[in-house]
């Protein structure tokens, strides 16, 4: 399955409430990111799903995986993963914008719903798993930054608000909070 829509015909399950079919695959989906992470371009959204017809609509319960790549917030190298999420979403005949996806005739379209579940799923801030020993923290060690009372020629004034800021002194060694 390739493409933008993934269009499931849902007609038999409809004729009987309270059915249910499984449906599971894989579907690409283009332009799936964030400023701080996103999915490979070449890689599939995964599916494992059970489809439920309702009354007035269908039940869709199971969970949605994709790869991810990134660049670590700490040490800037690209790490990556994989993302799993669960799912319970209503597919209606009268859908209610942000709560419920449309029932078009006897199809559903998941592709929506893949969107946004993955797009929530990515990390917003993402670090590697080398915790202190990330090598860009260690090269960064011996840096300090020292804040001291005078201003370099050719420097605009300072704001007196700010002078609260001058106290302040980086030390790598202090413990994180």
């Amino acid at each position: 399955m390739s493409g933008e829509a993934l269009l499931l015909d849902v007609r038999e399950l409809l004729r009987r409430p309270g059915e249910r079919r499984r449906q599971t695959g894989e579907h690409h989906l283009s332009d799936l990111g964030l400023s701080t992470a996103r999915v490979p371009a070449t890689a599939a959204v995964s599916f494992d799903l059970i489809l439920e017809s309702l009354t007035d609509g269908m039940v869709v319960t199971g969970s949605v995986s994709a790869p991810w790549v990134g660049e670590c917030r700490r040490c800037l190298e690209e790490i990556g993963g994989t993302i799993v999420e669960n799912v319970r979403e209503v597919f209606s005949e009268r859908p209610i914008e942000g709560e419920t996806y449309p029932l078009e005739g006897h199809a559903i379209d998941l592709a929506p719903m893949f969107r946004e579940v993955v797009l929530l799923g990515l990390p917003m801030v993402p670090v590697c798993d080398l915790g202190p020993s990330c090598p860009n923290l260690r090269r960064f060690a011996d840096v300090t930054f020292e804040v001291g009372g005078g201003q370099a020629s050719g420097e605009t004034p300072r704001d007196p608000r700010w002078a609260a800021l001058d106290e302040l002194h980086f030390r790598p060694d202090a413990p994180e909070h």
